[in-house]
């Protein structure tokens, strides 16, 4: 159920105007990254350090890791850099595994998925 809502809290947060000001854009952005995670194909794996995790998983730990910190990440670019790319215990990167064993790190995606979101 606490998953569940969770969810519903981020869905309903990324549903923000991506042309709207200031923190609520960056807010906005954040979340849409977060949810890429979610849209990633079922069998994909998110490994945190030498873990893997489902896709909700790594979304849910994002989004947990990001709401603790938030007053100090003024754009997209700072939480791609300090939350969603790599561990702040180990500081080993975050990974994520395609079924065909493609292996890319997490901040590769991430970067990837912002130019998306700012081309739209």
């Amino acid at each position: 159920m606490k998953k569940a809502l969770l969810f519903a809290l981020l869905f309903s947060l990324s549903a923000l105007p991506i042309k709207a000001s200031g923190e609520e854009k960056t807010e906005a952005v954040i979340l849409r990254l977060i949810q890429s995670v979610q849209k990633l194909p079922a069998d994909t794996e998110f490994i945190r350090n030498s873990d893997s995790y489902n896709k909700d998983e790594a979304a849910a730990h994002l989004l947990s890791k990001y709401k603790r910190v938030r007053k100090n990440i003024a754009t997209a670019e700072e939480f791609i850099e300090k939350i969603a790319s790599k561990s702040s215990i180990s500081g080993r990167d975050y990974l994520i595994k395609f079924s065909d064993n493609t292996t890319i790190k997490a901040g590769d995606f991430f970067k990837e998925e912002l130019k998306k979101i700012e081309n739209e």
